[in-house]
């Protein structure tokens, strides 16, 4: 029906060519199948003649993707600058043990000192692995893993501690 479908001909009046298409996502190669050269398609005399309908199926221009011009980074020394503050703690402890005279002989030997220094590092490599590779759901799942350990060897060792420092008393 012409006088209601119009539209889709945007009121352009004259010959038009009538190509059956036949494809899809599961043919590789689609074909045409022309099935009328000089289709002639009449509308009112009153509507505009469109001058872009010609050009409503041509090629558009390429679209082409600039990138985001890299932001300047600091110099390499500023880099090391922080670098070091953030290891300055870790001096500072080390220095203050040094001064103080940390009491390595009071350590406990046995599996629960050992466990709980095996499980607090395995906590500090999960830092790390957070910080370069995992995200923090994966993080969590882990480190809900490594508490367990890290809590239960804890808590042996600080009754350890305990029990041996009542016995002095």
């Amino acid at each position: 029906d012409l006088t209601t479908n119009a539209n889709d001909f945007r009121h352009q009046s004259g010959a038009y060519e009538l190509v059956l298409l036949v494809g899809d996502a599961a043919l590789q190669t689609g074909f045409s199948w022309k099935l009328t050269d000089n289709l002639q398609l009449s509308f009112h005399e009153d509507s505009v003649p469109d001058t872009n309908h010609l050009n409503l199926y041509s090629a558009k221009p390429e679209i082409v993707h600039q990138f985001r011009e890299d932001e300047k980074r600091p110099p390499a020394s500023v880099a090391l600058v922080f670098s070091a503050l953030t290891a300055l703690p870790l001096l500072i402890l080390l220095i203050l043990w040094l001064t103080i005279g940390v009491n390595f002989s009071g350590l406990p030997l046995g599996l629960s000192p050992l466990g709980f220094h095996i499980s607090h590092g395995a906590v500090f490599a999960l830092m790390y692995l957070y910080w370069k590779y995992l995200d923090m759901f994966q993080t969590m799942r882990y480190l809900a893993l490594v508490s367990i350990p890290l809590f239960l060897f804890g808590h042996r060792l600080l009754a350890t501690l305990a029990a041996r420092r009542e016995k002095k008393a």
